[in-house]
């Protein structure tokens, strides 16, 4: 019985009895728990388990342990039901599993009650049921479980600090910002470029502990051995680290860009010294939400407005869209490349969890990273920001490109499973050689820049392409744009609508535009062809954070999350 069913059965009145994460752990979970053959001798609640990196320390407990012949092999981190599972949970109780014993606990899961994330440390692969205490025993049987390294473990120790500090991380970016201005003497406009070089080597040395290439070298310890050993100051080191960064990583950026240009050796000693004890490989999207907000929400505010999508509707439009292995996916509009990483995080796992071969899920991810993930960016810096992100999560960085998504000649036509974007909103677009160009331009002195958008990402899809974007809601019950919706309802079925609330994008730039999401299916040369069975639709109230509001703040309430379950099938009470 998974947990979702015991619950049904047992506490039909969940919703009104079970409140908190205390409620959850001791009236739920314990009790589910004893039904999968656990007995009470073999659970630990509130174990403390330290966390030091460098001189940071913090003390975390796991909620309950699951011990099997005196080690725990299950790690349980407990939410209140209405706080959403999100990626960072799930790492977060990961990082719980590979700290508490060596080697580390085989199973770390992360649930509110009504989602139950339970992934497997060793493999990866993700389930949705706790497994029984034969099925832990079967599984310790048949995993090679090796001992972490003190290596990897400093680098578990990293993220886990990274994801329970977002303020502090948010403060170091911020000092790193004015340490590279006043110490390093670059440019305001300038800074983030040099910051992203840093990044870049800093996730490349973490990446090499990941693959077992070696140490992580982005520490004060290693900088002030090179130094010595070398004769040389904080900065040659840095230049060293890069070179071989980029050597991983080519074509982030243009020749013009591709040097460091911080010399000062103690702008560079002290930029170490903030970042080493945080991990940014893998560790969600705050380092994004940093970047963004202290580098560039105030300098890239040009003619063509960037807006920094929020990771709750990101989310949503990604497991809408669900794209499948192979599918081939293009954010036109891609910023700073949210929608591609959720939809490598999310292809990516479905490859872990296929049960195929080492050889095969190696194929499977290879064609992932280097022909699915697609996005273009008319602003460089942003363009070269995705790259990083990218490098961040995963991979898939390679098919980024920079340039005016209407005139671009890199985008094949009729190519594209899958489009995801939020595209500049209202901006009138006056080049009459490309307005020229599209059935929705022809003749016109200009038009809005997001219904080209649409109808460039409709010649883009293959026949039956999903696209799925965000659209200033007048375009859909505005009587002046009845041309639109007469050009969409030709060339597309529609399949989802969702009204978002007043306000859903002043925390990420500033829009006042009351937004919607629009699902489209390209047609076939058929018109029945490719027509869905249901169009989904539902107005938002609740985002899972305020709107109207100048800065974010996280609330529990997701209507999204809701929809979710709805249009996927599952079953959902609230």
């Amino acid at each position: 019985m998974t947990l979702r069913e015991f619950i049904k059965k047992h506490f039909p009145d969940f919703n009104i009895k079970v409140k908190t994460e205390e409620d959850l752990k001791i009236k739920v979970i314990v009790p589910y728990l004893y039904s999968l053959g656990y007995d009470q001798d073999s659970l630990r609640f509130e174990n403390t388990i330290p966390v030091q990196v460098g001189s940071k320390t913090v003390n975390v407990r796991s909620d309950i342990e699951v011990l099997i012949n005196g080690n725990v092999q299950l790690v349980i981190d407990a939410k209140k039901p209405t706080h959403g599972i999100n990626e960072r949970d799930i790492i977060q109780s990961i990082s719980y599993a590979k700290l508490i014993n060596t080697p580390p606990a085989i199973y770390a899961v992360a649930t509110n009650g009504i989602d139950c994330i339970v992934t497997n440390v060793f493999t990866g692969q993700r389930l949705n049921e706790i497994p029984t205490k034969s099925q832990i025993l079967r599984d310790l049987d048949k995993t090679v479980r090796k001992p972490y390294t003190e290596i990897q473990l400093r680098e578990v120790r990293s993220a886990l600090l990274t994801i329970l500090n977002p303020d502090e991380l948010y403060k170091v970016i911020n000092k790193c910002k004015d340490i590279i201005e006043k110490k390093g003497l670059i440019r305001s406009d300038q800074s983030f470029r040099e910051m992203t070089k840093i990044l870049l080597v800093k996730m490349n040395e973490e990446r090499r502990v990941k693959i077992d290439e070696g140490d992580n070298r982005f520490l004060v310890e290693y900088f002030d051995a090179f130094t010595k050993a070398n004769n040389v100051g904080y900065a040659e080191c840095m230049k060293s680290l890069f070179n071989d960064a980029k050597r991983r990583f080519p074509n982030i950026y243009n020749h013009e860009d591709e040097n460091l240009r911080i010399t000062d050796d103690e702008c560079i000693y002290e930029i170490v010294k903030q970042l080493e004890p945080f991990s940014f490989l893998g560790t969600g999207d705050d380092i994004k939400g940093a970047v963004y907000e202290i580098f560039l929400k105030s300098t890239l505010r040009g003619d063509f407005d960037q807006y920094f999508t929020p990771r709750e509707i990101v989310d949503f439009m990604v497991k809408f869209a669900d794209p499948c292995l192979g599918d081939i996916v293009l954010d036109p509009a891609c910023g700073s490349g949210g929608f591609l990483i959720q939809v490598f995080k999310h292809v990516n796992q479905k490859i872990i969890d296929g049960h195929f071969s080492e050889k095969e899920a190696k194929r499977q991810f290879d064609v992932l990273v280097e022909k699915c993930l697609w996005g273009n960016e008319a602003d460089y810096d942003l363009h070269v920001l995705a790259k990083i992100n990218l490098i961040m999560h995963g991979d898939g960085w390679n098919n980024i490109y920079q340039g005016d998504t209407l005139t671009s000649s890199v985008l094949p036509v009729n190519y594209f499973d899958k489009i995801l974007t939020n595209p500049p909103f209202t901006i009138k677009y006056e080049f009459p050689d490309t307005l020229s160009l599209y059935e929705l331009g022809l003749g016109k002195d200009s038009e809005e820049l997001d219904i080209l958008f649409v109808e460039k990402a409709i010649n883009l899809l293959k026949e039956g392409g999903d696209l799925l974007i965000i659209l200033p809601e007048g375009l859909l019950n505005n009587k002046r744009y009845l041309y639109f919706r007469e050009f969409l309802l030709k060339n597309s079925f529609i399949t989802l609508s969702i009204s978002l609330p007043e306000g859903a994008f002043i925390p990420f730039g500033g829009s006042v535009s009351k937004t919607c999401i629009l699902g489209l299916r390209k047609k076939g040369t058929n018109d029945n062809d490719f027509k869905p069975n249901h169009v989904f639709l539902g107005k938002a109230i609740e985002v899972g954070y305020e709107v109207g509001k100048k800065l974010y703040k996280i609330k529990e309430k997701n209507d999204l999350l809701v929809f979710s379950q709805y249009s996927q099938g599952v079953f959902f009470w609230h």
